[in-house]
């Protein structure tokens, strides 16, 4: 039987068996109070439809004194019985509310016993429970702690009861369910979401249930209030198991057989703890397009000095950040950059050669020539 209930329309009682039956056909009921308001609502739905009469043509619903017949309504599913909430004012806990029959040849039978009414008990709460959600990280291979706070109101206790996953292409007016704890109360839940949400909307559909503090801990349905909440719909738009890569890198002065410095931006993740980083590096002569990688640097700084080849024409440096379980983020690259080749020569046992540096006492520079 759907569950009708919301974060202000609370089920009050219920029966989800297969045991009860009118007229050889098995029903379920549901009663829901609209906050803490004067209307209740009593759903009734067939188990097997097929064969069994309408739903008001068989039964009708006894409140206090007055009787009320089942009918069609608006954003329900099942036929509903709308009567004036009661409460006993006597506190001798006296019956309220009763489904009978339209007709007395139809018998009533909850295992194997005949029945000549329904009694139904659905618990009296002057204050409507709450549901405190924080932001839910929604993001593919992600572990996360989900807490929530339940205000449970007058003197009750409150728990999760049922957790549901939803997801669906965007947009989409149906969606997939996968249960991550059913029938059994929790303060929170360790939940990660898989790889196959990734582009997917998700939302998390929380049960709470109240009870009050006498209650022994058995019987699950013998609750005060049972509420849901619906986180809003989310679009997962990464892998946290994939770290973010650097935003850019930066060169200086690229000369053939020069020295250069790379340096790249920080990776901050909210997601991933970032252990390093890799460089690599390209390159490729003048009309050539570089495309073998080797690798120059693996470490936790973010700039590295490179020395370049004396016949680079053209070279691509690309870095990527590595988690703390070794997996790395996608390259961020420099493109084909271009390098000078450098205009001095010095003499080297009778043979000309391109410069690529020159030394000026202990440091190393550049070469260039200045002409006026």
């Amino acid at each position: 039987m759907r569950c009708y209930a919301n974060e202000t329309l609370t089920c009050v009682t219920r029966y989800t068996g297969k045991y009860m039956l009118v007229n050889g056909k098995a029903f379920q009921y549901a009663m829901y109070r609209e906050g803490t308001g004067d209307t209740v609502y009593l759903a009734v739905h067939w188990l097997q439809a097929s064969g069994a009469a309408a739903v008001w043509d068989v039964l009708r619903c006894r409140a206090g004194t007055e009787m009320y017949d089942f009918a069609v309504l608006e954003g329900w599913e099942d036929p509903v019985c709308v009567m004036p909430y009661l409460t006993d004012e006597t506190g001798e806990g006296g019956l309220l509310y009763e489904v009978v029959t339209r007709d007395s040849g139809y018998g009533l039978y909850y295992n194997d016993m005949y029945h000549n009414s329904l009694p139904l008990y659905p618990k009296d709460y002057q204050t409507l429970p709450q549901m405190v959600v924080p932001e839910v990280v929604m993001a593919a291979g992600y572990g996360q702690s989900l807490r929530w706070k339940i205000i449970p109101g007058d003197d009750r206790n409150g728990w999760c009861a049922n957790l549901e996953l939803r997801y669906r292409e965007p947009g989409a007016d149906v969606w997939e369910t996968e249960a991550l704890f059913t029938e059994s109360l929790h303060g929170y839940y360790r939940m990660t979401m898989g790889s196959h949400l990734l582009g997917k909307e998700v939302c998390l559909m929380l049960e709470y249930r109240t009870y009050g503090t006498d209650w022994g801990g058995y019987n699950l349905e013998d609750f005060v209030t049972l509420n849901r909440a619906v986180t809003p719909w989310q679009t997962v738009e990464r892998d946290a198991a994939i770290p973010l890569q650097p935003d850019e890198i930066g060169v200086s002065m690229l000369l053939a057989g020069g020295r250069v410095t790379v340096q790249w931006s920080a990776v901050t993740d909210p997601l991933n703890l970032i252990s390093g980083y890799r460089l690599e590096r390209a390159a490729a002569g003048t009309d050539g397009v570089p495309e073998n990688f080797v690798q120059l640097y693996n470490g936790t700084s973010v700039q590295f000095r490179d020395t370049l080849p004396g016949d680079a024409g053209n070279v691509v440096y690309r870095v990527c950040a590595v988690n703390r379980a070794g997996t790395q983020s996608p390259w961020t690259e420099t493109g084909i950059l271009e390098v000078a080749q450098s205009n001095l020569y010095v003499s080297c046992g009778g043979k000309w050669i391109r410069a690529a540096g020159v030394w000026i006492g202990e440091k190393r520079a550049s070469p260039m020539a200045r002409v006026k």
